[in-house]
This record gives C-alpha cells, sequence and structure tokens, in this order.
C-alpha cells in the first residue's frame, strides 16, 4: 500500500515482477483496443491479476501473463458477445484443458 512506501527504499524483486507483468497486460490491451476500456487492475497475487472494466460492469480474471494474447482474443470475444450484461469474464485457466467463460452477476 502507498502508506509502506518511503522514499529511498528498494522496490522488492516481487514488486518488480509485478510492474513487468502490468506493463504486459495493459500493452496487450491497448494494442487490442480495449485500453480505454480499463479501470484498474489488481496486482495483488501475480498468479492471479484482475482487470476492471466499469463501463463494461465486467471483472476480468486473467491470472498470469502466459498466453496473454491468447487470453485477449478471449475477452474481446466475450466483451462483444455480452454486451450490456454485468458479470465476470474469466480466462485464468490452462487454455488447453478448459475454456474461459463469462459468469453473470446474479
Amino acid at each position: 500500500s502507498i502508506e509502506h512506501i518511503i522514499p529511498g527504499n528498494k522496490v522488492c524483486e516481487d514488486d518488480l515482477e509485478k510492474i513487468e507483468d502490468i506493463e504486459k497486460i495493459i500493452e496487450a490491451l491497448i494494442n487490442s483496443g480495449l485500453g480505454n476500456l480499463v479501470t484498474s487492475v489488481n496486482i495483488e497475487d501475480h498468479d492471479e491479476y484482475i482487470v476492471n472494466m466499469e463501463s463494461e460492469a465486467k471483472t476480468i480474471y486473467i491470472g498470469n501473463t502466459a498466453n496473454l494474447d491468447v487470453k485477449i482474443l478471449y475477452i474481446k470475444t466475450i466483451l462483444e458477445k455480452e454486451k450490456g450484461n454485468a458479470g465476470k469474464i474469466y480466462v485464468n485457466r490452462d487454455l488447453n484443458v478448459q475454456k474461459p467463460y463469462f459468469s453473470p452477476n446474479i
């Protein structure tokens, strides 16, 4: 949290990895035309990044940055298909075994 940031202290290795991952995620979203929809990205767990798109009423569970380009394609497809429906998009899985899916808010 911001309260724990002290000027002059070094950033830990885990935080540096998260910064690199968030750059990859944001760049991929921008390149796909989705960057302007991102409201926030939760980086607490580098194996479970979560992207919020308030204007789309969607929370996207990306997982880690593996297969990011494929995950982005699924996200775009689901966003188009579920336009106007609030819910969660799950692409945080082994895409060779499980398909991404949308879960509407109830």
